[in-house]
This record gives C-alpha cells, structure tokens and sequence, in this order.
C-alpha cells in the first residue's frame, strides 16, 4: 500500500522586525544576529507561499512538516506557525517535528505549542 506524501522542511515561518529588545537576553540574541545578517534573505515568504501552493495542487495524504517553525522562539512566532499551521490541512494529515530554533531557551514544550490566540 503506497501513500502520497510531501516533506516540508525548515519553514522558518517568521519575520523578526518588529521584536522587543528585551527579549534577546539570552541565547536568542545570537539566533536574531544571524537572522538580521543572512537569514531573513534566505527563508523568504514567498517561496514558503509558493510551495504551499504547489502541495494545494498536489494533494498529499500525509504532510511531514520537520525542523524549525521560527527563527528563535518568541512567543508571537509560535502565534504565527499555529496560524500557519491550521491552514496546511487536517491535524490528522499534518505531522510536525520541531527544531532546535523552536527551542532556543528553556521552556516548557506546552507552554510554546498553546501560544495564545489572536484578536
């Protein structure tokens, strides 16, 4: 029995413009520097658009969803890969293992999977 399946890695869902330096006091900081020099050129939008798309027009059964959500786990990035999250399909067709960018400071994995809802 074959399954159709498609992988989508790395997202980096986020954009990191519009943060409070406060929050950068800790191994974040690093992770927004790397950001701010080359990351943000590299996990544009609009190829993540483009293949969101394409998986539209291909159908898959099964979406695997692997690595990094934000860029350095801030609260309203997980508000935005929730948001993201909900439109790629069912839950019971989206599988998703987090990275280690969605892990950036200790904090319990609850805590950043139940980011609150917006407005």
């Amino acid at each position: 029995m074959s399954q159709h399946f498609a992988q989508l890695s790395d997202p980096h869902l986020s954009g990191l413009e519009d943060i409070n330096p406060a929050d950068l006091f800790n191994k974040r900081a690093l992770g927004y520097l790397s950001w701010r020099r080359k990351r943000r050129f590299e996990h544009r939008r609009e190829v993540l658009d483009a293949l969101q798309l394409d998986l539209e027009h291909n159908a898959p059964e099964q979406l695997l969803i692997t690595g990094d959500l934000t860029h350095i786990g801030l609260p309203l990035e997980f508000e935005q890969a929730r948001d993201w999250l909900q439109q790629m399909g069912d839950p019971s067709q989206v599988a998703l293992v987090p990275g280690n960018h969605d892990a950036c400071v200790a904090a319990p994995c609850q805590a950043r999977a139940q980011a609150p809802a917006r407005g």
